[in-house]
């Protein structure tokens, strides 16, 4: 068989030979612009690489600012209530109107200039209130009648209380800026929402901070947020507009594209989106500096270097099958060969390329893989069977109900994995532990076995009462009313099926586990089965003991 590897490469040197030959005849005609192709994908590749520079930088930038008003949302002077007599302007009279600010507005005046004054980048920052006043960092240029409830980036923050907003670009009232608000609501303890509070960037500033980047190539950025309105560019009277200003009928497939490449009046733009902002950033490259570049670069390499290139192909390509193709299918061969004569599966193909070969050595390894868990679910299924025959043995076997429900849970261990384990009785209105298993480590024992719950009080257990259906919760802490138990914290998913007797919920199995999502449909299937089992048993021994206590009687 190596016999035939070596035939095969001998085969595929010939074939490259040639191939290499009709290459270089042809080479000459279409070198220059096959190199312009791959010089334009480098050259793409590069800027795509500082385009995601930048939005990392500029992404880092919008959320320093967003825990920054997060910060000073939680701060407790511009948290404070004292707030009828803060500036006002909903009846402002600009002639006449004179600040007459107390000791706490000026406090937090203090506190947002300070803030303002240290972040260059940051126009404004303010704060308005429910009753209509606004305080900010500095002065307004005019003391016109304004109404901060009214403003866009109020009214964004008031839909979404308890997250830090970033508004769509927006007009300031008094001066020609263009703002983009970092804003989010003031909320008290009983969730009512009471002011907001924000940072502004305008759009020049923004084009000063994406100035600092240099992306070469005599280029320059262009910022466009999701609606196409333009954010940021060298041009400042091209702020606020929309991008169809700039590119014409090329912004829609420029919208619409997550990046790529435009060429459109004399201008190549690369542009790329940014995931967490939803902004397109573009480096605008004039077409005479890359044509430029691509030519002088396609013209250096000479036909002779590819001539050589093809000669010292050749040679490595020889060294090359022989380790890369001849090598691994002789292990392939010794590998299947080994487990047809020993029916081991403890051996896998280590063949790391990523090629035909690797994947016929992946593939096989995955059958072999696949066998392997095919032989352990046959052995858990085996294990599941003896579980069953053992718990159905001793139920038929024992009527003392705890012994019963004892091997219940221990069964339950074997086939449901969980770090916890108990079954619960229901008398009258309320369901008791009566069996559990893994709460001792919790220090859990005592207060389970001695607490009743009301059923119609505990959400997972009356949902089950009701449904007689079993249920998983993947993570309790986001389970609305779920019962918190002081040292249960650590586990996190619950699973459980109702415990039914002649078509009446009896009582619960219940298995916790530490890991979130960590209960399947399976599990609750087969916990399912255990509790019929249950069911059969508690059955069993109230027959057993109604008998008893009515010979008992009897003999009296």
């Amino acid at each position: 068989m190596v016999g035939e590897y070596i035939m095969l490469r001998k085969k595929l040197v010939l074939m490259y030979v040639i191939i290499g030959t009709l290459v270089l005849l042809v080479m000459m005609g279409w070198l220059i612009l096959e190199f312009r192709n791959k010089q334009m994908k480098t050259i793409q590749a590069d800027l795509n690489n500082q385009l995601e520079l930048l939005d990392f930088s500029l992404t880092s930038f919008f959320q320093e600012i967003k825990h920054d008003v997060q910060a000073l949302a939680e701060n407790e002077l511009v948290r404070s209530r004292e707030d009828d007599n803060f500036t006002n302007f909903i009846y402002a009279d600009e002639e006449t109107f004179e600040y007459e600010i107390g000791e706490i507005e000026q406090s937090i005046i203090n506190v947002l200039n300070t803030y303002r004054t240290t972040h260059p980048y940051v126009n404004s920052v303010y704060m308005g209130r429910e009753n209509g006043s606004f305080v900010r960092s500095h002065p307004r240029s005019q003391s016109t009648q304004y109404d901060p409830r009214d403003r866009p980036w109020y009214i964004l923050a008031e839909e979404n209380p308890g997250r830090v907003m970033i508004t769509e670009p927006y007009q300031s009232v008094t001066v020609g800026d263009v703002n983009i608000g970092i804003v989010t609501a003031l909320v008290d303890q009983n969730k009512e929402m009471f002011g907001v509070v924000g940072v502004d960037v305008t759009l020049l500033n923004l084009t000063d901070f994406i100035s600092g980047f240099d992306i070469g190539n005599a280029g320059q950025l262009l910022m466009v947020d999701e609606y196409g309105t333009i954010l940021a560019n060298r041009d400042v009277n091209l702020l606020f507009k929309n991008v169809q200003t700039v590119l014409g009928e090329s912004s829609s497939e420029f919208m619409e594209q997550d990046q790529g490449l435009i060429s459109y009046d004399n201008n190549y733009y690369f542009y790329y989106t940014s995931p967490e902002m939803g902004w397109k950033i573009a480096a605008i490259i004039p077409i005479t500096v890359i044509d430029r570049e691509v030519l002088n670069s396609a013209y250096y390499p000479p036909l002779l270097g590819l001539f050589l290139t093809i000669i010292l192909f050749g040679f490595l390509t020889n060294i090359g099958l022989s380790k890369f193709v001849v090598r691994p299918l002789k292990e392939l061969n010794e590998v299947t060969q080994h487990i047809v004569q020993t029916n081991r599966l403890d051996q896998q193909v280590e063949i790391r390329t990523k090629d035909e070969i690797g994947n016929l050595g992946n593939s096989i390894n995955q059958l072999i893989t696949t066998r392997k868990q095919a032989e352990e679910v046959l052995q858990q299924e085996r294990d599941l069977a003896r579980a069953f025959a053992e718990a159905i043995s001793f139920i038929n076997t024992s009527l003392d109900l705890e012994e019963v429900l004892d091997r219940i849970l221990e069964q339950v261990n074997c086939v449901v994995p969980s770090d916890a384990t108990n079954i619960m009785l229901i008398q009258g209105e309320r369901a008791y532990v009566s069996r559990s298993r893994g709460y001792d480590h919790l220090g859990l024992d005592a207060v389970l076995l001695t607490t009743g719950l009301k059923i119609s009080d505990v959400p997972n257990l009356r949902i089950m009462f009701e449904k007689k259906e079993p249920i998983i919760v993947s993570d309790v802490r986001n389970f609305p009313g779920w019962l918190r138990i002081r040292g249960q914290e650590s586990l996190r998913s619950y699973a459980s099926a109702p415990i039914i007797i002649h078509d009446k919920v009896i009582g619960f199995l219940n298995v916790d586990s530490a890991k979130v999502n960590f209960f399947t449909e399976a599990h609750i299937n087969l916990l399912g089965i255990f509790a019929n089992h249950a069911a059969i048993a508690i059955d069993n021994a109230r027959l057993h003991k109604k008998v008893k206590n009515h010979a008992a009687d009897l003999k009296r």
